[in-house]
C-alpha cells in the first residue's frame, strides 16, 4: 500500500499548489491519510502537502468550501475537514488547528440538529455527528458533545430498531432501504458517543449493528460486505451486488466497516472484531491500485492497522 499512499501524496501536493478542488470530500480523506502516514512514520513529506491544504482551507474559511465543493454536500466536506483539523492539532501541536476545529465543531453541532427543512439520510447525518463527537471529545467541548449526542439520539429514534438494519432515509413512509454505509456510519457515531459520554447503550447499538453486518451484508464465500442487505427487496441479485471500498460522497463502505470493527476491538477487548477487520481490509488489497484519491479512506485504515502492529 506504500505506492498507493505515495500516489495520494503526489496528487494532494499538486492540488495544494493550485487550490484546485481541495475543498472536496475526497481531499479531506486524502489529508486524513497523509496525517495518519505522518503520525506512523514521522516522514515530513506526508505532512507538508496535508498542511498546505489545511492552511488554505482554514485561511479561506467557509468561502473556500462553498467555492470548491461543487458536487459534495458542504456539511460532509466540513465534517471531513473537522476530523483533519483535530488530527493536525494532535500531530503538530499547533493551536490554530485546535481553534479552527473548535469553531467548526460548534457550528456543525448546531446545523446537524436542524432537520425540519431537509431530508435526513442516515449515513450522511451519522458521519457528521460522529465527526463532531470525536472532535468535541478530543477538544474537551462538552457543549458540542451534548448537541451532537442529542442529534444522534434523534437520528436513532428515526432510523434504528434493535435487530434490524438502519434505514437509509428517516421518516415515516420513506423507502426501507438497508445500505452498508448507513450501518457503518451509525455504528461509528455510536462508538464516538460511547467514548464521549461513557454511556454503554451506544456500544450495545454498535455491537448490534456489527452482528447485523455479518447476518445481512457479509459475503458468505469471501471477506467483505455488500452494499445492500440480502433482505432488501430492492437490492440487485447476488451476482450483481457490489462490495464498495472506494470513496465517493462518503468513505467507502468496506474500509469504514474495517474502521468500525477495529474500534470495537479496542473498546471491548474482543479480538474477533480485529480479525474481521483485518480480513475485510485484506480482501481489497488487490483492488485499490491506481485508484488515487478514491482509495484514501481505505488506505488510512490500513495505516491504522500497521500502526497497531
Amino acid at each position: 500500500m506504500q505506492r498507493e499512499t505515495e500516489a495520494v501524496r503526489g496528487l494532494t501536493a499538486a492540488a495544494a499548489r493550485t487550490h484546485s478542488d481541495v475543498a472536496s470530500f475526497r481531499f479531506t480523506q486524502a489529508v486524513g491519510l497523509l496525517l495518519a502516514a505522518y503520525a506512523r512514520t514521522h516522514d515530513s513529506t506526508y505532512l507538508v502537502p496535508a498542511r498546505a491544504v489545511l492552511d488554505y482551507l482554514v485561511d479561506s474559511g467557509d468561502a473556500g468550501v462553498a467555492a470548491s465543493a461543487r458536487d459534495d454536500p458542504p456539511e460532509l466536506v466540513r465534517a471531513g475537514l473537522l476530523r483533519d483539523l483535530v488530527t493536525a492539532w494532535s500531530v503538530t501541536g499547533e493551536s490554530r488547528y485546535r481553534d479552527a476545529a473548535r469553531d467548526l465543531a460548534r457550528r456543525l453541532a448546531v446545523a446537524v440538529g436542524r432537520t425540519a427543512d431537509r431530508t435526513v439520510f442516515a449515513d450522511r447525518d451519522a458521519y457528521v455527528i460522529g465527526s463532531i463527537l470525536d472532535a468535541a471529545e478530543a477538544l474537551g467541548d462538552s457543549g458540542a458533545v451534548a448537541r451532537a449526542r442529542a442529534a444522534l439520539d434523534t437520528l436513532l429514534r428515526r432510523v434504528y430498531a434493535r435487530g434490524r438494519a438502519v434505514r437509509h432515509v428517516a421518516g415515516a413512509g420513506s423507502p426501507e432501504r438497508a445500505l452498508l454505509g448507513d450501518q457503518v456510519q451509525v455504528a461509528w457515531a455510536c462508538l464516538a458517543a460511547r467514548e464521549a459520554t461513557g454511556e454503554t447503550h451506544y456500544l450495545e447499538i454498535a455491537e448490534d449493528l456489527a452482528r447485523l453486518l455479518e447476518r445481512d451484508f457479509a459475503d458468505s464465500s469471501s471477506a467483505g460486505y455488500f452494499d445492500a442487505a440480502a433482505t432488501d427487496p430492492t437490492a440487485p441479485a447476488l451476482v450483481e451486488r457490489a462490495k464498495p471500498v472506494l470513496d465517493d460522497l462518503l468513505p467507502g463502505g468496506n474500509g469504514w466497516a474495517g474502521r468500525v470493527l477495529l474500534r470495537l476491538a479496542r473498546l471491548t477487548g474482543d479480538v474477533r472484531y480485529r480479525r474481521r477487520a483485518e480480513a475485510t481490509l485484506e480482501a481489497f488489497v488487490g483492488t485499490v491500485g491506481g485508484e488515487g484519491l478514491r482509495a484514501a479512506s481505505y488506505l488510512a485504515v490500513v495505516q491504522e492497522v500497521s500502526r497497531d502492529h
